[in-house]
């Protein structure tokens, strides 16, 4: 699109969002009949205000120009692919980066008309942020036409009647809370008091229940104000008052005790760093949220999750392009401020995991799932036609987790793992309140989760409560994370797990009523999704960590090819811990590589995800026997049987070490130092029957192999569906798994796109693998006794051994068995090696970078169940 009409869509999108907010009327047209226009034209803004900012704002050319410039516009890119290609901007790679003045336009601060804002300090110390007077304009604005869609319209409302408000957010310079304050004086009478409770309940005194009121402030703070009402003999039944809240999520469960005090309760979503009231609750994303807390599919439809069920917002597309990412926790929300300001955000991340649903769409999964909009009176929600704006769910922010063991432990995971012990606890005497999270002890860290005691009877079993509450917490961790269950399937430290209890006011709790923000929990049992327990769950839970850690076994083109069936004795329920349980290995050939015809690499990938289980089995204190089968039914192979039980006797020390070792097996595709490998290493390697051969001569094989290999279809119709772009594909590989660089990711697509490769060009392309194995210091070769299912069953197992002692040597490996695939250079291969039967090819060195973890399938998506 040329720059002039860019500039002029951007600049229609800016004028309709400033028409739309001079009045009440236009507000509400706009917001009912143009949200998808808005929605469609959001991207073209987008893209022409990174395109401005990078000619004006002096920090945002240096941010994009250290990462390689500007993206090149691709022809028939659309404005949303580009955008998309755009680096994200966040906290720690833009603010923390450059001078505020510098993110500004132009590089300079008007000498008047700015404001200076503080974010909430919860995360740390707190961040200043600058505002220009007429973007706060805009800001309260919003804020007011929004407030005024929530509480003069609907079936009780009554304008007419005098509104008070009164604003028990933190004050000061923090932004939420003078905000608040300076849009909702608009609206009528305004008191500001903070979170002062005596002060709030004087307003409801001086005014009585004539008057409607709004109360601002946090979810909890709410429930707290209706507790000090009733104790000072204020019957808020008699008033009309409207809560609106923020700066933490809140569940329906704190919704409805709410509601039996307060007429309407609405939150809204924002970010100081980010822009205030980027979105709100509106009558339509409360039941649609609702409907979700109580119906599993619909959760999963609409939020792929039904572990989690989010807050749900509409936002306004005028004003702001939002988009998901991926971030370091997984999706992401990206934000681009459409509207002017004193310093842009550009595709910013607060670290906030959510998505977006267009209206349209999240009303038709509802109503395939049997829900017609209506709250519980009856009443159409939507209060006639609805706001056609897209829906934003937010789970959480991301950055308040706490990293242990390689997993992201989610506050609240931890508070959902409270909610599932209420009873438990109860019962013991105990009822838990607010909590925290946190890491303890440095010397040897481990998660601790704080919480505060919010009764307990004389007779309360302390012991008893703390021990229902770790088993639920880690319980509910391991339901909802699968970097939680990976954990536990690689090391037993992660099930470590400290829960303290504290009085009321007391340890981290103390002083806890002045801070602005505060973690807790909040029982939901009415509307809580029950499930049934999953295959998962009626494992063992050291059969499942067992389980689980040999998926990470390695295959050709991580194409895991396995599945895993439990022979159950018994039909239904949980099973002894204690008792044996077989499970059958099987390979369905339908689900592999025409270009294996032989299925070598099948029948490795098999002995090495048995023997990545048995090493598993030894780290969490089992025993695993293996039976080799290898009996055919139909395209499905029977290759062994594994059975799991307690382990009865001692385990050597090698054994043990090559166990813990396994846990962090994996391989690394980048340069190799040509740093020969220590003697003690060539010897273990070829005990394992590995032979190490000169990387110059068997570099020439591959080379051959890889030219010839491009040339067959087979080989590049394998490659293409075994290669996916999408970096979360739970199978196959990617381009940032391969490694590759930006230039050959988009040759790899053309690759494809031809289907086979002349000489020149295979050779081109395999030239990449040719400098890897002739600049490496050592390339291995590891036999089998023959090409038979068994002898290559047997040769996976040790080929995962072998792989296991390099990496837990701090070497590395990478598989290029592309010589011993075709049947043009296999023979040279075992002439240069001495190994009649060659089986898999690697090279061995120190690599010089990190690699990523290839993805890998659930263990829900393999695992079946069979009477034994």
């Amino acid at each position: 699109m040329p720059q002039t009409t860019a500039r002029l869509l951007t600049g229609g999108v800016r004028s309709l969002g400033t028409v739309s907010r001079l009045t009440p009327m236009t507000f509400l047209a706009a917001a009912r009949h143009s949200g998808p226009l808005l929605t469609a034209a959001g991207p073209r803004a987008a893209a022409q205000m990174i395109l401005e900012a990078y000619e004006r704002v002096p920090a945002y050319r240096q941010f994009l120009d250290a990462r390689g410039g500007l993206p090149p516009r691709r022809h028939g890119q659309s404005a949303a692919q580009w955008v998309a290609t755009v680096p994200t901007t966040s906290k720690s790679s833009y603010i923390d980066a450059y001078p505020m003045i510098e993110r500004c336009w132009d590089g300079r601060l008007p000498a008047r008309g700015v404001e200076i804002d503080e974010s909430a300090g919860s995360s740390g110390e707190p961040y200043q942020w600058v505002r220009s007077t007429d973007e706060l304009h805009e800001v309260h604005r919003t804020l007011e036409l929004l407030a005024g869609y929530l509480l003069d319209h609907g079936p009780r409302a009554d304008p007419a009647r005098r509104l008070v408000t009164i604003n028990a957010f933190s004050m000061g310079a923090w932004a939420t809370g003078t905000n608040v304050s300076a849009a909702l004086k608009r609206k009528g009478v305004l008191k500001s008091c903070g979170p002062d409770v005596p002060k709030i309940l004087s307003v409801l005194t001086l005014f009585g229940p004539g008057p409607r009121y709004v109360l601002c402030g946090y979810p909890p703070f709410l429930e707290t104000v209706a507790e000090a009402a009733r104790v000072a003999g204020i019957d808020l039944a008699g008033y009309d008052i409207t809560g609106f809240v923020g700066g933490e999520g809140m569940s329906e469960g704190l919704r409805d005790r709410l509601l039996h005090h307060y007429t309407h309760v609405w939150s809204a979503y924002g970010a100081s760093d980010l822009d205030i009231g980027v979105a709100a609750e509106t009558p339509l994303s409360v039941w649609l949220r609702r409907a979700a807390h109580g119906d599993a599919e619909l959760a999963q439809a609409l939020f792929g999750s039904t572990a989690r069920v989010p807050m749900c917002f509409q936002y306004d597309p005028a004003t702001y392009h939002l988009e998901t990412v991926e971030g370091p926790h997984g999706t992401e929300i990206a934000a681009t401020v459409l509207r002017p300001t004193l310093s842009p955000r550009l595709r910013y991340t607060v670290g906030d995991a959510g998505g977006i649903v267009p209206l349209g769409r999240a009303l038709a999964l509802a109503s395939h799932h049997g829900h017609t909009p209506a709250d519980e009176d009856g009443v159409d929600p939507a209060w006639g036609r609805p706001l056609d704006l897209p829906v934003l769910y937010v789970h959480g922010r991301a950055d308040s987790t706490v990293s242990y063991m390689g997993a992201n432990l989610y506050p609240e995971d931890v508070g959902a793992g409270i909610d599932d012990a209420r009873g438990a606890a109860a019962d013991v005497g105990v009822v838990p309140g607010a909590y925290c999270l946190e890491l303890v002890d440095e010397d040897d860290p481990r998660p601790c989760v704080h919480v505060e005691l919010e009764q307990a009877s004389d007779d309360a079993d302390l012991g008893a409560a703390t021990d229902v509450l770790v088993t639920a917490i880690r319980d509910r961790l391991a339901r909802n994370s699968s970097d939680y269950r990976a954990a536990l399937a690689e090391d037993p430290r992660a099930a470590r797990l400290e829960v303290r209890l504290h009085e009321v006011g007391t340890g981290p709790f103390a002083g806890s009523s002045t801070r602005i923000k505060r973690r807790y929990v909040v029982a939901d049992p009415a509307l809580r999704v029950r499930e049934e327990p999953t295959l998962e769950e009626l494992l063992p839970p050291t059969h499942r960590a067992t389980l689980t850690a040999a998926l990470r076994a390695p295959s050709a083109h991580n194409a895991q090819p396995w599945r895993l069936t439990w022979l159950r004795s018994d039909d239904e329920g949980p099973v002894d811990p204690d008792a044996p349980q077989t499970y059958a290995l099987r390979y369905d050939h339908r689900d592999y590589l025409p270009y294996d015809p032989d299925d070598r690499d099948a029948y490795l990938c098999m002995g090495a995800l048995a023997e990545t289980l048995a090493l598993a089995a030894v780290r969490n204190g089992l025993e695993a026997q293996v039976t080799a089968v290898f009996e055919r039914d139909d395209a499905v192979l029977d290759v062994a049987r594994i059975t799991l039980s307690p382990r009865r006797g001692d385990v050597d020390a090698a054994t043990r070490r090559l166990a813990t070792q396994a846990a962090d097996r994996h391989t690394n595709r980048s340069d190799y130092t040509r740093e020969p490998l220590p003697a003690t290493l060539v010897a273990q390697l070829e005990a394992l029957g590995c032979a190490l051969v000169d990387p110059t001569r068997i570099a020439d094989l591959c080379t051959r192999a890889s030219e010839l290999s491009w040339r067959d279809r087979r080989f590049v119709a394998d490659l293409r569906r075994w290669i996916s772009f999408d970096r979360n594909a739970p199978s196959g590989m990617t381009p940032h798994g391969l490694m590759l660089s930006a230039y050959e990711t988009p040759a790899l697509r053309a690759a494809f796109a031809i289907g086979r490769l002349p000489k020149p060009l295979g050779r081109l392309y395999a030239s990449r693998d040719t400098h890897l194995v002739r600049s490496a210091p050592a390339v291995a070769v590891l036999g089998a006794a023959s090409l038979d299912p068994a002898d290559l069953f047997e040769a996976g197992r040790r080929l995962l051994r072998a792989w296991t002692v390099v990496c837990g040597s701090g070497h590395a490996t990478h598989p290029v068995s592309i010589a011993v695939d075709r049947p043009e250079t296999a023979p040279g291969v075992a002439a240069l090696s001495g190994i009649p039967v060659p089986a898999a090819v690697f090279r061995v060195g120190r690599p010089t970078k990190p690699a990523p973890r290839s993805n890998r399938v659930r263990l829900a998506d393999v695992l079946s169940v069979s009477p034994g």
